[in-house]
């Protein structure tokens, strides 16, 4: 399954996201990467465990768990917890496949989907392409700020270097 849902985060809400965005402490994503991760991870990270990250966390997660179209494609259990990456020029994420658990004791979660959530324009960026390596087919999705992608956990991903930020 591969589902790109448009409009999940409405333009107040993505105004609001990315005012909270602003402030937050970002690290390299190759420090919450496994062994292999680590090698083909290069981007951003944001620290969400602030008052603003919490807050931005949570707006983002009520707002997923409750669309009703995320509810009925996936039909979630539970969610784990956001994550909020970014890709500076010449940053990546190449080939990988997002873990099957994702957490710790008895906040860990069997992942069977994932999604990623664009919050930028694509007009103000070059590259950062999601790209889903499918038997005999490879494809790219770069849809409108506050679209979703939900595809299966155990796809072939890679996030595409941005070239440059305008």
């Amino acid at each position: 399954m591969l589902l790109t849902i448009s409009d999940v985060l409405d333009a107040k809400m993505l105004s609001e996201a990315r005012s909270l965005i602003d402030t937050l402490q970002w690290q390299d994503g190759a420090e919450t990467a496994g062994s292999v991760a680590r090698r083909v991870k290069r981007n951003l990270q944001a620290d969400l465990s602030s008052r603003t990250g919490v807050k931005l966390r949570k707006q983002i997660l009520d707002t997923i768990s409750g669309h009703p179209v995320i509810r009925a494609a996936g039909q979630p259990r539970k969610f784990s917890k956001p994550i909020l990456s970014k890709t500076a020029e010449g940053g990546a994420y190449g080939l990988h496949v997002d873990n099957a658990y994702i957490g710790t004791g008895e906040a860990r979660v069997r992942t069977d989907l994932s999604y990623t959530l664009f919050l930028s324009d694509p007009k103000s960026y070059d590259g950062g392409e999601l790209v889903i390596e499918r038997t005999g087919v490879t494809l790219c999705e770069k849809p409108e700020a506050g679209s979703l992608v939900l595809y299966p956990s155990s796809s072939i991903l890679r996030h595409l270097s941005t070239a440059s930020l305008k």
